[in-house]
Formats: structure tokens, sequence, C-alpha cells
């Protein structure tokens, strides 16, 4: 897990000769859609919410959905997740193009799953529609690297019922199309525990 932190401070200082001072805006929405390496998410979509309430404290909100299917000897399942986070969040200038960013997100997740038999019965679950609390500590930085592009590097914890599921490096890249919109790409990599990556496009818009 260092060296994969300790690649990516590099891949941050690496651009930060071309950084141009730009303030950054923590007041959007931002829609975004994905998959993963897992056979249990396919698709994932998701509508997140940024506002500021100070000038160092920013909150957060966010509806997603995901949906997988895989077929096991003997049977195809289904997986359908609703989920729902609240996130509380501090930003402070490191310099004229770098914000440090520190924040606590409660996340929510409802599951379906279903199962098909293809030859035989299925096996039968303890819990079909089973619901789970996450609380994720995020600690990272936000780069301007040119003058419409921004990036950001978040390391996350996660916890459930109190243990800790693992860590996952967040990185984000933002392109700005205009005044008000920016397009960019999304990635979480699972570390240790956490062998699922996420991959995922965004649209964000500004108010």
């Amino acid at each position: 897990m260092k060296k994969q932190i300790l690649l990516a401070l590099s891949f941050i200082c690496f651009f930060s000769a071309a950084a141009i001072a730009k303030e950054f805006s923590y007041d959007y929405i931002q829609v975004g859609i994905g998959t993963s390496n897992s056979k249990h998410i396919d698709n994932d979509y998701y509508v997140s919410i940024s506002k500021p309430v100070s000038e160092n404290i920013f909150l957060k909100g966010r509806i997603e959905n995901s949906y997988g299917d895989w077929n096991d000897p003997g049977e195809y399942e289904e997986q359908d997740i609703d989920g729902y986070a609240i996130e509380a969040g501090y930003n402070n200038t490191v310099n004229l193009s770098t914000d440090f960013i520190a924040s606590l997100e409660f996340l929510r997740r409802d599951l379906k799953l279903t199962c098909t038999p293809t030859t035989g019965t299925c096996g039968t679950y303890s819990d079909a529609t089973p619901s789970y609390n996450y609380l994720i500590t995020k600690v990272g930085i936000r780069k301007q690297i040119s003058e419409k592009t921004n990036m950001e590097a978040i390391l996350k914890n996660n916890r459930l019922s109190g243990s800790s599921l693992g860590n996952q490096l967040e990185f984000n890249i933002a392109r700005d199309i205009s005044d008000n919109y920016s397009i960019g790409l999304e990635y979480d990599l699972g570390l240790g525990s956490i062998t699922t990556n996420y991959y995922g496009i965004f649209l964000r818009s500004y108010f």
C-alpha cells in the first residue's frame, strides 16, 4: 500500500510545475456512471450534490444504484443495490494550486438478492434483502494541474459495524468544457482486503 501511495504522490508532484492558480468550487451537482472488476457490480449510477456552508466547510449528498448479475454452477444470480450517502468535509488551501481535503461520510446500502436455478435448485439466502451502514473517512488533496484541468487523490478507510473493511485510493480528473460544466474520469483502487476496483465517467455542473 505504501508503494501505491508514493506513486500517487509522485504523480501529483510531476504535474505541480504546470499548475495554474485557480480557486476551487465546492458548489456543484454531479452525475456519474461506472462499472467494476467485480461480478457483483456491472453497472453503477449516481447523482451527488456538494454545497459549501462556509469558506472551509462543505456538505455532500448522494443517491446511487448498482446492479450485477452472474452465473454460478447450477444457478443465475442477481444483485440490485440502492444507496444514499451524507458527507461533511473540510477544505483548506495548501498553496495557489492545491487544497487539502478531509471528510467523514455515512453510507447506507440496501441490497436485493435473487437466484434462478439453471440446473437443480438455488441455495437459500439467510437474508435476501440485507442492509449495511458504512462509515468512511477520507483524506487527500485537490489540485489544479492546468488552466482547465484539476484532479483529486483521496485515501479512504471503510468501516462496517465498527470494524475496518480496508482502504481505497480514489482518483478523479476533471476537464472544464465551459464556465459551468466539466467532464471527468474516476477510478477507485482497492487496497489490501478490498479487491474491487471501480471505473467511471461523470459530468459536473457548477452553481
